[in-house]
């Protein structure tokens, strides 16, 4: 059977040893974490990205949060390393998803708004694998 239109819909799914851990969670399993991006549960572990679900907001998992979170963590590690006031992260309300199809095109999502297909498609993969890339050279 052919089809003009597949929709694939997926969602993020914790690991089972976050269960396992004895940190607290969110009800999906993720390790529920503060402003400071630290454990509620234990304040001596920290969690940002896909593992993490942050208490006081509702973010979709979407890599733009987890690339932002790094250095905010980043100093939150030193901060308490130090004996100095964690920093509280505050994300931000609107982003924008570029999503690759898995055939050099990819789709963008801003909100509501939603653009693929066309030129538009190959144009967003190659922007997304720029940024993707421009990141990854980071960490020689």
């Amino acid at each position: 059977m052919l089809s003009d239109r597949v929709f694939w819909v997926t969602n993020a799914s914790a690991p089972a040893w976050v269960k396992n851990s004895g940190l607290a969670t969110d009800r999906s399993g993720f390790i529920a974490v503060n402003n400071y991006l630290q454990s509620t549960s234990h304040p001596q572990v920290f969690a940002v990205g896909d593992i993490a679900a942050m208490v006081n907001y509702q973010l979709p998992k979407a890599g733009v949060f987890a690339v932002r979170q790094g250095l905010p963590l980043a100093h939150n590690l030193q901060r308490i390393t130090q004996g100095k006031p964690l920093q509280s992260y505050k994300p931000q309300s609107r982003y924008l998803g570029l999503i690759g199809t898995g055939d050099q095109k990819a789709l963008a999502v801003y909100g509501n708004w939603g653009l693929y297909g066309g030129i538009f498609g190959r144009w967003l993969w190659r922007w997304k694998d720029g940024i993707d890339r421009k990141f990854m050279r980071q960490f020689p």
